[in-house]
C-alpha cells in the first residue's frame, strides 16, 4: 500500500507560459508535475548508479593493468 503525503510545490512561470496553462483547465497539472518529478528522480538515480558501476569497472581495469 502506498501512503500519499500532501505537499505543495510552488513554481514560477513567465506570464505568457502561465496563460498557456490556463487555456487547458481539463489537464490536472499537479498530476503531470508529479509524474515528471518522479521520472526525473528515477533518471537521476539510474544515472548515479551507472556512473558508480562505470567507476568500479574502471578501477578493476586499472588494477588488472598493474
Amino acid at each position: 500500500m502506498v501512503r500519499w503525503i500532501n505537499s505543495n510545490i510552488t513554481i514560477g512561470l513567465p506570464e505568457d507560459e502561465y496563460e498557456r496553462f490556463k487555456k487547458h483547465p481539463e489537464i490536472k497539472w499537479g498530476a503531470v508535475g508529479r509524474k515528471l518529478l518522479i521520472q526525473y528522480l528515477n533518471d537521476l538515480e539510474k544515472s548515479k548508479e551507472l556512473l558508480e558501476k562505470s567507476k568500479q569497472v574502471s578501477e578493476k581495469e586499472k588494477d588488472q593493468k598493474q
